[in-house]
């Protein structure tokens, strides 16, 4: 049996976040340039993020982090935020090889240990 490595969980956790959050900011560039409203909802920072889903700010920037492991409460949140169903995220969190997750989470977390 593989032995669980937290760090990986951690880093897909934010491997995953981060790139909604890009993605969505990505769409706000757009309606910008072509000068249309921006809609409520929309993710495009951290920040936005905690606010939809009604999480403390601190929290999300800890979980982009890799600081600390997101609750299922909180993933819960924000897909809702996001308008993710859970089997989207599990089959994208899936998606995202160990390795990238663990470059994540060193990127982020090794000069902290």
């Amino acid at each position: 049996m593989k032995k669980y490595d937290e760090r990986i969980t951690k880093g897909k956790i934010s491997l995953f976040l981060t790139g909604k959050i890009e993605a969505d900011n990505e769409i706000k560039k757009r309606l910008i340039k072509e000068r249309k409203d921006i809609p409520a909802g929309l993710n495009f920072e951290f920040k936005e993020l905690a606010y939809n889903s009604e999480v403390r700010k601190a929290t999300i920037s800890d979980i982009i982090q890799c600081k600390t492991s997101a609750k299922l409460s909180t993933i819960l949140k924000c897909l809702k935020a996001l308008d993710i169903t859970f089997p989207k995220f599990a089959e994208e969190f899936d998606n995202i090889s160990d390795n990238e997750a663990l470059v994540q989470y060193k990127k982020l977390r090794d000069k902290d240990e």
